[in-house]
């Protein structure tokens, strides 16, 4: 019986959203492992920590995809007594594969900005550019009203940077740290962007020029993409009739 192989993956994931879309910086693809490996299940999350590996394992899941990659910056050597190191090696002995897909598929509807639009109910949303998607609010909403409804719907304290008493309708998202998007932003109508973090300088600029930043927190602003590509993933493996289970863990690692 045919099974299938971490190659498989490899292909579906560089056909939604090609590997040599990816920032220079970046390090994508598959990280560990092999392509011809057996696929007995597959988990998704942003970020490889030891909870990861250790459901993973649980749900027989030998094949890893992430968000963050692991080895961002070059390594030369594993020390297990290390963060980074110790994970390497766990990943390894376990027997799974890891690939990681990143600015890749930040670039895509696949992305935590596209899903974080569905979970707000923006109307009318765009991929407007590589990394923001821009929709409106069925109601205007004056910045700190706004800020307390981001807060309520996302289960987290959402920070904002601007007038509190700005109407917003058209909004930017950014999943993730991207707050120099606020110029594109702008340029393109939009009166407020939602991203992952802010950098003091952006948070004044954008102020000052009468625009909003709301900082909702990294993986917050990314979570609904792991649920949403394991979901599609899934439905990928069904078609081809292969009894493999894709799950989804988008708990925070902190």
């Amino acid at each position: 019986m045919p099974q299938l192989c971490v190659k498989d993956i490899y292909e579906w994931l560089n056909n939604i959203a090609p590997f040599d879309q990816s920032e220079e910086f970046d390090n994508v693809g598959l990280l560990i492992g092999r392509m011809d490996q057996a696929v007995s299940g597959v988990m998704v999350a942003l970020d490889i920590t030891p909870d990861v590996i250790l459901e993973a394992a649980k749900a027989n899941a030998n094949l890893l995809i992430s968000h963050h990659p692991l080895m961002f910056q070059p390594i030369q050597r594993v020390l297990t007594n290390e963060y980074e190191g110790m994970l390497l090696s766990q990943i390894i002995q376990h027997g799974m594969c890891l690939i990681a897909a990143h600015t890749n598929i930040d670039r895509t509807t696949f992305s935590g900005s596209a899903r974080l639009a569905d979970v707000l109910n923006l109307h009318g949303t765009m991929h407007a550019e590589p990394y923001l998607f821009i929709g409106c609010l069925h109601d205007p909403q004056p910045a700190g009203r706004l800020e307390a409804i981001l807060s309520d719907t996302l289960k987290t304290k959402v920070k904002r940077f601007g007038d509190p008493a700005a109407e917003i309708q058209k909004i930017a998202i950014a999943g993730g740290a991207y707050s120099e998007g606020y110029l594109q932003a702008a340029k393109m109508g939009a009166q407020a962007l939602i991203t992952g973090e802010v950098r003091h300088h952006h948070a004044v600029a954008a102020a000052q020029s009468g625009f909003v930043l709301f900082e909702a927190g990294h993986h917050v602003t990314e979570a609904p993409m792991a649920a949403f590509l394991a979901e599609c993933l899934q439905k990928h493996v069904n078609e081809l009739k292969y009894n493999v289970r894709v799950c989804a863990l988008s708990s925070s690692p902190y």
